[in-house]
């Protein structure tokens, strides 16, 4: 099969991140990487792809494809790739057709290895548009398939999982000038529990489930022009048993106070997002963090950091470590900077580091960062990525090329990558092995009809800032990773067991006899325990929480 008009995607690699050079017998390659889907025609302004990979260590895309032979004819091709990036020669490509327009809001896995995607179409030449959900195996077949909402104009905007294996789906329903929030649930059979639309004016952005399966969902209320940041809480059966909304200090119609993210941890949940500062001539905004206690919404503390009184700043993403800490990606200073900011629990603030755009652009125009996503590889490297649209001297606009900014826990600078086009649209990685994936498009689409494009696969090495500890990996099984009173540990090779809280504190530790052992964890104080299973030189890790 041959690419014409294919424009090749090069990584300026810096500060150490490589990327694996993938060869492929029916795909052109580029100098660190290869085509995973070849040309396409695409008429939506943003080319959509989703990324994960499985237990066994294969990586599975999705990638928004449109025939350009068939009026607006959209699908949803999924394929499968080994570990180094070859295609799988098992598991052949899907394509799932979803009718006009689509665009693909979020694809995850979960723990059983069941791929979900949301997506949000045009089912007709008319102005509705549906939100569908979708469950396929790792084989790539299609479990089922449902609709969640049809009503008005749904826009999902984001999706998660709880602990029993339910889908949460958050967005919102456009009704006129009105809007609604959309929030639903859905079992892994396909059963939807309840949705659609609740409380009159939201929308949500996020949205983030605790151990008990409450849910909490972030965005913004808008009434006559003006949005309210808020943060809402649902119990399992999707009662609404809180809700905050938060004002800046500007009333002007067109103020814009959002929230982007929230997270829940221990109890808590942190909500990250922007509000308006006072300013007569611009919508100056900076960047904020709330943390409010899950039981009753009652905020602990708050932080916020601007670049200025005349100048646009938004908290976009947040991930927390395993102690606690908590790391917020956002854009600064009118999206010349991207920035990676760290508080601890107590609200302290570790760290900020700005990323800042090309310093040449003072002469040769500007450069603006837009921020797609912010991605943790264990507790040691946080990776920012996005797009940068370069601008010429005179306004007109240029080009835009896609960035990866990779940061340690302490705020150093690891790596920075930039392509000379495209947009890195989605990362995830394997700890197991140490490796960064990413999707990228070629060349970024800007509603430009019959413009072919492509997507792109990336691999790259992490970066660790301190040696691996997991030397070889270790054939027990432990379960349940939720427990009361008993932990069970088969297929132990002996050695040693350690418990650490979220503090990195040992609380226990215990001798582990060959075969299966029962240890009884009812004395140990509930909450998140990482633990350390140690047999001569082989270490295993394992995240478990004592209920």
């Amino acid at each position: 099969m041959k690419y014409t008009g294919l424009i090749i995607f090069f990584l300026l690699i810096r500060l150490g991140l490589v990327a694996s050079v993938l060869q492929s017998t029916d795909q052109p390659t580029g100098d660190t990487c290869h085509v995973i889907n070849g040309k396409i025609s695409d008429y939506i302004s943003y080319p959509n792809a989703g990324l994960v990979t499985s237990s066994d260590g294969n990586i599975y895309t999705a990638t928004c494809n449109r025939d350009k032979n068939i009026d607006k004819n959209t699908s949803i091709v999924l394929r499968c790739f080994n570990p180094d990036g070859s295609p799988n020669q098992y598991i052949p490509p899907v394509s799932y057709k979803i009718g006009l327009e689509c665009s693909l809001v979020k694809m995850v896995i979960d723990s059983d290895d069941n791929i979900y995607m949301v997506l949000g179409y045009k089912p007709d030449q008319t102005d509705s548009s549906d939100v569908q959900l979708v469950k396929y195996n790792l084989q790539l077949q299609l479990i089922w398939e449902i609709l969640i909402a049809s009503y008005g104009q749904p826009v999902a905007k984001d999706m998660t999982i709880d602990n029993a294996g339910n889908i949460w789906i958050t967005g919102g329903y456009f009704i006129g000038s009105w809007g609604l929030l959309l929030i639903t649930k859905i079992q892994p059979d396909g059963q939807k529990l309840f949705g659609e639309g609740f409380s009159f004016g939201n929308q949500g952005s996020a949205i983030t489930t605790d151990m008990a399966g409450h849910a909490y969902v972030c965005g913004y209320r808008s009434f006559e022009g003006v949005h309210n940041f808020i943060a809402m809480a649902f119990d399992q059966d999707g009662n609404l048993f809180w809700s905050k909304s938060f004002d800046g200090e500007s009333r002007k119609n067109d103020s814009l106070d959002i929230a982007y993210d929230c997270i829940s941890v221990n109890g808590f949940l942190y909500v990250a997002g922007s509000l308006n500062l006072k300013s007569k001539t611009t919508n100056a905004s900076q960047q904020v963090v709330y943390k409010i206690r899950e039981r009753d919404g009652r905020i602990d503390w708050f932080r916020t950091s601007s670049s200025g009184q005349t100048h646009a700043d938004a908290a976009k993403k947040i991930l927390t470590d395993f102690k606690g800490n908590i790391y917020i990606a956002g854009e600064a200073y009118d999206n010349q900077q991207i920035t990676l900011t760290k508080y601890d629990t107590s609200g302290n603030l570790k760290f900020t580091e700005a990323y800042t755009a090309d310093p040449d652009a003072a002469t040769t125009g500007k450069e603006f960062f837009v921020l797609n996503d912010f991605y943790k590889l264990a507790s040691d490297s946080f990776y920012l990525y996005g797009h940068i649209k370069d601008y010429a001297e005179d306004g007109s606009f240029n080009t835009i090329h896609g960035f990866i900014i990779q940061y340690s826990n302490d705020g150093s600078l690891l790596s920075e990558n930039e392509s000379n086009v495209g947009d890195f649209l989605v990362i995830t990685g394997n700890s197991n092995n140490n490796m960064i994936y990413s999707v990228s498009s070629v060349p970024f689409l800007q509603s430009v009809n019959d413009v072919d494009a492509s997507y792109y696969l990336h691999i790259f090495t992490n970066i660790p800032t301190t040696a691996p500890v997991s030397l070889h990996k270790l054939n027990y099984l432990l379960y349940p990773t939720a427990a009361h009173e008993w932990l069970n540990i088969s297929n132990a090779s002996g050695g040693e067991i350690y418990f650490y809280n979220v503090y990195d504190q040992l609380t226990w530790k215990t001798q582990l006899s060959f075969g299966d052992n029962i240890l009884n964890v009812s004395n140990l104080p509930r909450g998140i325990y990482m633990i350390k299973i140690v047999f001569k030189n082989k270490v295993e890790d394992q995240k478990i929480i004592l209920l």
